[in-house]
């Protein structure tokens, strides 16, 4: 009997590091298996940012965001993140440049020894045009108002830090069609200042995780105390000790945990990101995340994509299923899990799991054939104030033959003798050449004359004379 027991308690421990490892793979908060339990204890809500827009708490601690989301500045500047085939959870942040977001280094990239690198699967999707943010989405609603207020946004770039394994990440985004940022559209959040040792404060996770109740369809919303404990990497800010954190589940990575804010301008301050069960110390790497990106610094310059207003307005749509995957930190260290993963990227320092969650992909135009018909020269202007414009009195144009653009001066230009052709002659050497021809057509004329009056004495002398009756008389 006591052998059995034994074996019994080994069965139920291997049942739970098993399922503590799919937690950390997924980027669930905290890592365990879903709770069969009453709900677990949570503080009082009241005071917290979205107050008064919170559901009833669910069996796990959470709550749903109220809708729309576009009614309220914190929803409203929280993003379903969508990198290719894997979902994760962003949010717009302050910057000068207005097109910034930020969410976890392991949605788009792996761990490096102790840092994280970009994959090229994130490079090849930002390429692609299939990395990109849905800020206020709400799978649940068919009205497109609803459902997508603020239309998808492209990723141009993205960043994580060089020298640091701190599980966070800047995404660069292209602004719409018309011009605008994605802050002027939704609003930001600010970066809260570090934390101190010992300094607590209320904060609400915020994210769109893939389990049910959520389906990765709605924000859900955990709320707690949090304080900072030095040395803990990425899990540096998390619950303080006499709180648990609730669970939420894959796809909640990289959400906010955002706190109130006295600047009125912004939707709240960003404490930390999710990474599996609270988060890095980001304060203490945002300014060099921000610097590169507003500097245009890029991880892979040559892997990136020009962006235009274009690409931006595409309103990304639920048509097919994808995977969801996240990768742990760099320093996460657990049981192998045996479920097989499959995604677009996969970790080398951690297994993961899958998950399926609807993911929002955006069909890219077909090239434009390449036309069969003869290259026609093109005129092209130049705005005045064009500062690399040529010279307002250049044009170009595209040779035939070539098609590489050849500058041509106007009149008011000097002439090259290269360009010169037999058609292009002075105005006082055509002067000349008529006046020599008037001269000689005078002269012709003279003689034609003269001609003409001495025939006529010639004719006059010699005509015969008329006569009556057969006689000639002179006239």
């Amino acid at each position: 009997m006591e052998i059995h027991s034994m074996n019994a308690m080994k069965k139920r421990a291997i049942v739970v590091a098993v399922a503590t490892s799919l937690g950390l793979g997924m980027g669930f908060s905290p890592a365990h298996a879903q709770p069969k339990e009453p709900p677990l204890p949570q503080p009082d809500p009241a005071g917290s940012v979205l107050d008064g827009r919170l559901s009833e708490m669910n069996e796990n601690g959470a709550y749903f965001a109220q809708k729309p989301y576009s009614e309220h500045p914190v929803s409203r500047a929280v993003a379903r993140f969508i990198n290719g085939g894997s979902m994760c959870t962003a949010s717009v942040i302050d910057s000068e440049s207005g097109l910034l977001a930020i969410t976890a280094a392991h949605c788009i990239a792996k761990a490096d020894g102790p840092v994280w690198k970009i994959t090229d699967a994130t490079r090849n999707n930002i390429a692609a045009g299939k990395s990109m943010i849905t800020p206020a989405f709400d799978g649940t609603s068919n009205d497109p108002a609803v459902r997508n207020p603020y239309k998808s946004w492209k990723v141009a770039d993205a960043f994580v830090p060089e020298n640091s394994s701190a599980d966070v990440a800047i995404l660069k985004l292209a602004p719409n069609a018309e011009g605008k940022t994605i802050q002027e559209v939704t609003g930001a959040f600010g970066i809260h200042p570090e934390l101190a040792e010992g300094e607590q404060v209320q904060a609400s996770l915020i994210g769109y995780p893939g389990p049910a109740p959520f389906n990765g369809q709605s924000q859900s919303v955990c709320v707690g105390n949090y304080t900072r404990y030095p040395g803990q990497n990425n899990r540096e800010i998390h619950r303080v000790p006499d709180e648990k954190e609730c669970w939420v589940g894959g796809g909640a990575s990289g959400g906010p945990y955002v706190t109130a804010s006295d600047d009125p301008n912004l939707a709240g301050e960003i404490i930390t990101v999710l990474n599996s069960n609270g988060g890095a110390n980001i304060a203490a790497v945002i300014d060099e995340l921000v610097t590169k990106a507003e500097g245009g610094a890029e991880n892979t310059p040559e892997q990136t994509v020009p962006t235009s207003a274009e690409s931006t307005t595409t309103e990304a749509t639920p048509t097919t299923e994808a995977t969801t995957s996240e990768e742990p930190s760099p320093e996460a260290t657990t049981t192998p899990a045996t479920t097989e993963a499959t995604t677009t990227e996969e970790a080398t320092t951690e297994p993961t799991t899958t998950e399926e969650a609807s993911a929002e992909t955006t069909p890219m135009p077909e090239p434009a054939p390449e036309s069969t018909e003869p290259v026609v020269p093109i005129e092209t202007t130049f705005p005045a104030d064009d500062p690399v414009s040529p010279s307002p009195s250049m044009s170009t144009v595209l040779s035939p033959s070539t098609s590489e653009p050849v500058a041509i001066t106007s009149a008011s230009q000097p002439q090259s003798t290269a360009m010169t052709t037999p058609a292009m002659v002075s105005t006082e050497t055509h002067t000349v050449v008529v006046k020599k021809k008037d001269e000689a057509t005078n002269r012709s004329m003279k003689i034609v004359d003269s001609v003409k009056k001495n025939a006529h004495k010639t004719a006059k002398k010699n005509r015969p004379k008329i006569t009556t009756g057969g006689v000639l008389l002179a006239k």
